[in-house]
């Protein structure tokens, strides 16, 4: 089975991936390389996501989480599990949500002392994140491993990407309000402040809070200091005023981060939607599979969106 992939951020990769261990012969077509698109500059939290609803959204969830822990040990990858802080926004209330005793990785409610002032609840747990300029990379690496190929070129016609492809998979993100003709996609704006922090070794992270948010990520290439959203905004320019915000309330809960000197500002803008859009559709006679829609939940998301788009080409996902 011939399959075109379209994008090659995290859901493109991550589909073409699934779908040539799935037996599919996949050529990936992207306007963009890997490190050049948004997924290059996530935080990469693999959950879990506040206020996520749906069983399909968890079922999402569950898979990308079982691949990504794997992914850890698998040096090459850029994947770790890396210990940390989440804490419920206080607009929330006290006490913590149900479900948080499930999550992958819980290691129990935090004490009062653990948590930023003004905070009520928190719980610890151990995560996988992803340094995403070197899992891009390996991503990149494992769509070529197994035989597939990556063609830069930009797409103008979902239908007429590949003639030989039985299908083709719209991972376009951003793309899609010309590609697909949808006009609920939208940018949210997002910033990090990249920061030296050699000391700091965990993650610290609000959840459910409407406005900006607690975000500090440990990677290789610094601390990623973000919790940003801006609904409609689709420039790049960083914004300094949000930067030192995000960094004055980082270092409510990492302290050490006040003093960090700063070593880049990264923008990107998420593709948002009021819902993800995955589901199969004929368009001039080609099946057409979109993926696409994902917001700040792209990486989180990603291997459990892609299981699902392998069984729309009716192939069966690797265990």
């Amino acid at each position: 089975m011939r399959i075109a992939v379209v994008g090659a951020g995290v859901s493109g990769l991550t589909c073409a991936v699934s779908l040539l261990q799935a037996g599919a012969d996949v050529r990936v077509v992207t306007a963009e390389p890997p490190l050049g698109t948004v997924s290059a500059v996530a935080g990469a939290m693999v959950g879990p996501a506040f206020g996520s609803v749906g069983e399909r959204s968890l079922t999402w969830e569950r898979r990308s989480d079982t691949v990504f822990r794997a992914l850890a040990q698998v040096q090459a990858s850029g994947v770790r599990l890396v210990r940390g802080r989440l804490f419920s926004a206080p607009e929330l209330g006290p006490g913590l949500p149900p479900w948080v005793a499930q999550v992958p990785g819980y290691l129990g409610e935090l004490p009062a002392s653990d948590l930023p002032p003004g905070f009520l609840s928190g719980f610890a747990a151990e995560l996988p994140f992803a340094d995403m300029p070197r899992y891009l990379t390996w991503l990149t690496g494992r769509v070529t491993a197994l035989g597939g190929t990556i063609e830069q070129r930009v797409v103008s016609d979902l239908a007429a990407v590949d003639p030989a492809a039985e299908y083709v998979i719209n991972c376009s993100g951003l793309g899609a309000t010309l590609l697909a003709g949808d006009d609920t996609v939208a940018p949210v704006w997002g910033q990090h402040v990249v920061v030296y922090a050699p000391d700091v070794d965990e993650f610290a992270f609000e959840g459910g809070g409407t406005g900006d948010v607690i975000g500090a990520f440990p990677h290789r290439r610094g601390v990623l200091i973000g919790g940003v959203r801006r609904p409609g905004r689709d420039d790049l320019a960083p914004d300094w005023e949000i930067a030192r915000a995000s960094v004055t309330r980082a270092a409510a809960a990492l302290p050490s981060l006040a003093q960090a000197p700063v070593l880049a500002v990264e923008t990107g803008l998420r593709p948002s939607r009021p819902s993800v859009r995955l589901e199969s559709e004929r368009r001039h006679g080609v099946t057409v599979i979109h993926d696409y829609g994902h917001d700040s939940r792209g990486v989180f998301w990603s291997w459990g969106c892609a299981a699902e788009v392998v069984a729309l080409c009716g192939l069966s996902a690797p265990v």
